[in-house]
């Protein structure tokens, strides 16, 4: 499984890449991020180990946690493209869609997401994980989009970026202390 995620990886990562016109040696790596994240996931999570039932859903689980963390690598590496033609005031319809299709997407994907994690499943830590995840990325690109409105004063967009990681990650901890609590609490 980790062989078929890294081929598809790596030339969805390719064909990103080409499509925006980027020539990070960088951003390259994702045929070897995604099959290491799926099989740290699949080992702390006991993948192997499990009915075929249960195997199922906590694949299906791990496979939304991996959608997101490839479209956090995807949103890495057309960060920079944004920046640069953010910075060089080119106004090029040509050079500005690419990288704007690829946005959009990277908004609208982890709002589908989400909505579809949240009419199907039960809220859980997995699931609030997911979807803090998601929002994130979906401010980190709201944020990385208002530098081509033409606003001078974009210094402060990283750092919002990176004070909304910090919140999703304090609020992923806190509900799951809250959640291991109240399992504890109620196995009592």
């Amino acid at each position: 499984m980790s062989a078929v995620i890294s081929s598809v990886a790596h030339y969805l990562g390719l064909s990103i890449l080409a499509f925006i016109g980027s020539t990070e040696e960088e951003d390259k790596r994702l045929g070897f991020v995604a099959p290491v994240l799926f099989f740290i996931l699949a080992l702390q999570t006991g993948l192997s180990s499990l009915e075929p039932e249960e195997r199922l859903v906590r694949l299906s689980r791990n496979m939304c946690l991996l959608l997101t963390a490839i479209l956090h690598f995807i949103h890495g590496m057309t960060d920079p493209v944004l920046m640069s033609l953010s910075a060089s005031h080119v106004s090029s319809f040509r050079r500005h869609f690419p990288v704007l299709l690829v946005s959009l997407a990277l908004f609208v994907l982890p709002v589908v997401l989400s909505y579809a994690l949240w009419h199907h499943y039960v809220l859980n830590t997995w699931l609030f994980a997911v979807t803090a995840f998601c929002v994130e990325l979906c401010l980190k690109v709201s944020a990385n989009n208002l530098s081509l409105t033409g606003m001078d004063d974009v210094q402060c967009l990283p750092t919002f970026s990176q004070s909304v990681r910090f919140l999703c990650v304090m609020l992923v901890i806190q509900f799951h202390v809250c959640e291991v609590f109240w399992t504890q609490h109620d196995s009592n």
